[in-house]
């Protein structure tokens, strides 16, 4: 049926090595729907009349979806690391610059959903990346908290973003990607002790 040719589709990327094989669905699965989720929600918004109000936000959003998107077309060609690095470098990027722009207090509610390239960084790409991801992460939480503060031209603590989905959509969301990346998390580990143990059966 079509959901066996979906999965099919999915899951045969063309790549060489067994690590894209086996989390390249799990990242696609990530891309398409966030970039959905984005695009959806700015809908929301724009009917709702918010888009207006919050027009920096929405680009910010706007462009994540192309990120996201872009990502996802690297993958399914094959380019599995490439396209991981595209994706958590958009995200943090795009996250940080949007922290420091709009303050800290306003995006306060969203820091979960900021943890998800860190752990994509760290399991798929690498420390130096993990690494890279944090400082820019501080870098814009520092420079959203001066701006709440009144300086670097901040004019005090800016209203949240309103949320497209509602409290209870939005949450969903961020708990079923925070889920999706630790289960990718308890597979590598699971993996990594398997061969450990495999390892030491032999000696």
């Amino acid at each position: 049926g079509w959901w066996a040719r979906a999965r099919a589709w999915l899951i045969g990327i063309p790549a060489p090595e067994p690590v894209a094989r086996r989390h390249a669905p799990s990242v696609l699965v990530l891309c398409g729907l966030g970039a959905m989720a984005l695009v959806a929600g700015e809908l929301v918004r724009w009917q709702s009349g918010a888009l207006q109000q919050d027009l920096a936000v929405s680009c910010m959003r706007l462009i994540g979806a192309v990120v996201l998107a872009a990502a996802f077309v690297v993958i399914r060609r094959g380019r599995f690391k490439e396209g991981v690095a595209l994706f958590v470098t958009g995200a943090v990027l795009l996250s940080a610059v949007g922290v420091a722009l709009t303050g800290f207090a306003a995006n306060a509610r969203n820091l979960t959903e900021l943890t998800m390239p860190l752990a994509l960084a760290a399991l798929l790409v690498g420390r130096r990346a993990l690494w890279t991801s944090m400082a820019a992460y501080a870098a814009g939480f520092t420079v959203g908290g001066l701006r709440d503060a009144g300086h670097l031209w901040g004019t005090g603590p800016h209203e949240p973003p309103s949320l497209p989905f509602g409290g209870v959509g939005t949450a969903i969301i961020g708990f079923t990607v925070v889920a999706i990346v630790l289960d990718r998390v308890g597979l590598s580990l699971r993996e990594g002790f398997e061969l450990a143990f495999a390892r030491q059966r032999e000696l």
